[in-house]
């Protein structure tokens, strides 16, 4: 310890400790302090502490402490490295906060009778160590926003040697370092990381870092160097017979509009988009999944949650985290938004407490895509026109691109999308089919092919997709070209893949597609009655199979492949298994809509009644009014089915007139 700039020992260990507790904890009565300093009965370690404040007297430390209202604290004025830190960092000054720290807290020091003491100082040090790291990548992100790509990657680099095992640190340092020019090096990044985690946790990335692997892998320059026979999906073929569409992209980037991607399944929407972008720069991908209509804003409230790590709090205002706190409550929790006004003003204050979120979390991005539209709820979509508005507006743009399957949108989005095109604020691309030149193109990157492409035009209808599985169907049949005739449709294409699966592979693969976002092992162990451990050869199958990757399916039809293939009564029961699997776990706000999902499925009528109401008054919490006006119906539908409950019938009508209205 310092006194007037003179270094100065106190006179015991236990002093120390005790002063040391109360700069980080503020304040303490005395019965707490002599709880956590001595093992001694009651009596004798009030003795004991009262000594060594005594002692602390006939130091130069005399001034050091006050005492009022019964509690002891450091005395005003008296100043700690720790209070310096948290003050730097509500000015936002990164750089300054993280040049304070000499190394672990309290390093070396030890009590050696004072058990109490040493369980709060480990608690404390994992306490401030991941302060400390917050810090550095507050300040990491800082300097991505401030396009330092070196100093950038210097601070996620740092904050690795920190925490090795912090994922969003590895997506840092690869953005820093593909923004600096050296993609080559952010992949290397990401392979030893991937190598890392797999020879010490057995696991592979995140989906967020595969796909953030793969856009850096898009944006470099595609070799000469046709695919092997091992590599028959999407991604390793180059993109063929889209140079109509890729010039469209290129007028509607330059205008700074919109630009909506629409198109038959396995057509190529994604595909088209992710290289596009890929080819302007780095760029953000938002993925909508088959089961987030289900609930108000699933796809933002997902990209929040995985966002949250990697983007500090500290710097936004508390009204911010106030709004984001409606779709996680993480951001928030000591807050109760329900208790806000409900009101269009209150849309428009989350949308942007969400906007001003994420365009921090897409630092460095030019392209923001959003993908699979059919799934998104009306509000959803409002959320996605707003936040792709509030891009478009900063310095460089940031552009947007949705895709979406062709006459499945809901009603109301499709109305909005109509609106765009007509006011010349977005640009509409009918993705069609490949033409037979193209067909040709792509079957000749596999050189062990002989399918005849005519053929396989004919029956893929030229489905870039359907042209793929069906090469992969060839070689499954050691190159009987004779299958062709029975793999006109994608549902055959798809189902003899899905038939080679032995019974836990196929299983897991049903939990998968009726769980949607809430899959796990963890959770398919629990709905199919084993150990987690048991399933991990099932999912190196789904994985080898190319059906699923990292914890999600390769491609939407192939989910859709596997829901089709469910028997009724099956569905029924792996519903139920799913909702109870759900509900052993705490609920957080949020999950209320995904919960009635499998309760309905389950036709579980009480169940579906609760989590309707509850679904109900989270969605007029966030504002999505015609979601609640759905919710609050079904929930009333449900309740003529059971015995009358007059007080919860007035409450869901009141619900209801309240999302009307």
């Amino acid at each position: 310890m310092r006194l007037v700039g003179k270094s100065v020992q106190l006179p015991t260990r236990k002093l120390l400790a005790l002063t040391a507790y109360l700069a980080l904890e503020g304040s303490a009565s005395r019965a707490e302090l002599a709880a956590l300093l001595w093992e001694a009965s009651d009596d004798r370690a009030r003795a004991n502490l009262r000594s060594e404040l005594y002692r602390l007297r006939d130091t130069a430390f005399a001034g050091v402490l006050e005492e009022s209202g019964g509690r002891l604290r450091l005395a005003a004025g008296v100043e700690t490295d720790l209070g310096r830190f948290e003050r730097l960092l509500a000015h936002g000054e990164w750089a300054q906060a993280i040049a304070l720290r000499r190394g672990v807290l309290l390093e070396g020091f030890m009590v050696s009778d004072a058990p109490n003491f040493e369980e709060w100082l480990l608690l404390a040090r994992e306490r401030w160590q991941e302060r400390y790291a917050q810090t550095l990548a507050a300040h990491a992100s800082s300097l991505l926003g401030l396009q330092d790509w070196i100093n950038a990657h210097e601070a996620f680099e740092s904050l690795l040697e920190l925490d090795p095992w912090r994922e969003e640190a590895v997506r840092g340092a690869m953005r820093a370092l593909a923004q600096a020019g050296e993609s080559s090096r952010a992949l290397e990044r990401f392979e030893r990381f991937s190598t890392t985690l797999r020879e010490n946790l057995g696991i592979e990335p995140a989906p967020e870092t595969l796909a953030l692997a793969a856009e850096l892998r898009l944006a470099r320059t595609v070799t000469a160097v046709k695919p092997q026979r091992s590599s028959l999906d999407a991604s390793s073929n180059p993109l063929v017979g889209r140079m109509r569409e890729w010039a469209q992209l290129e007028a509607a980037w330059n205008a700074n509009k919109f630009v909506f991607i629409v198109g038959e399944p396995g057509v190529g929407k994604t595909r088209l988009a992710l290289e596009f972008a890929a080819s302007k720069g780095a760029f953000t991908l938002i993925e909508c999944r088959p089961n987030d209509a289900a609930a108000p804003y699933a796809m933002f409230t997902q990209r929040l949650r995985n966002a949250l790590p990697e983007v500090p709090l500290a710097m936004f205002a508390p009204w911010i985290r106030s709004e984001l706190g409606r779709l996680v409550p993480e951001f928030a929790p000591e807050e109760d938004s329900s208790a806000q006004n409900i009101s269009l003003e209150g849309q428009v204050r989350l949308f942007e407490a969400v906007s001003q979120f994420l365009l921090q979390n897409f630092q460095g991005s030019v392209g923001l895509i959003l993908d699979n539209a059919q799934f998104f709820d009306p509000a959803s979509f409002e959320l996605g026109v707003y936040l792709s508005t509030r891009a478009g507006q900063r310095q460089p743009a940031i552009r947007s691109i949705l895709t979406f399957r062709r006459g499945e949108l809901q009603p109301e989005v499709q109305t909005r999308v109509d609106e765009f095109v007509r006011s010349n604020e977005a640009v509409l691309i009918q993705l069609e089919p490949l033409e037979l030149a193209a067909v040709k193109l792509l079957l000749e990157q596999d050189p062990t092919s002989t399918l005849d492409a005519d053929r396989v035009h004919r029956a893929t209808g030229g489905n870039p997709f359907f042209v793929l599985e069906t090469l992969r169907e060839w070689h499954e049949s050691d190159g009987i070209e004779s299958v062709l005739p029975r793999l006109a449709a994608v549902e055959a294409l798809l189902q003899t893949r899905l038939g080679r699966l032995n019974k836990q592979a196929r299983d897991l693969a049903r939990v998968a597609a009726l769980a949607g976002s809430s899959f796990t092992l963890l959770l398919a162990a629990r709905v199919l009655n084993t150990d987690a451990l048991a399933l991990i050869e099932a999912n190196e199958q789904l994985e080898r199979d190319q059906i699923m990757r990292a914890g999600r399916f390769g491609h939407d039809l192939m989910l859709e492949a596997v829901l089709e293939g469910i028997p009724a009564v099956t569905r029924v029961l792996l519903h139920a298994r799913v909702l109870e699997a759900l509900e052993a776990v705490p609920f957080e706000r949020g999950q209320a809509a995904e919960r009635l999902r499998h309760a309905r499925a389950a036709e579980d009528v009480s169940r579906a009644l609760h989590w309707a109401e509850r679904a109900g008054f989270e969605a007029l919490e966030q504002f999505a009014f015609q979601k609640a006006e759905v919710f609050f119906c079904e929930a009333l539908e449900r309740l003529s089915r059971l015995e009358p409950d007059v007080k919860l019938e007035v409450k869901l009508r009141l619900g209801l007139e309240q999302a009307l209205y």
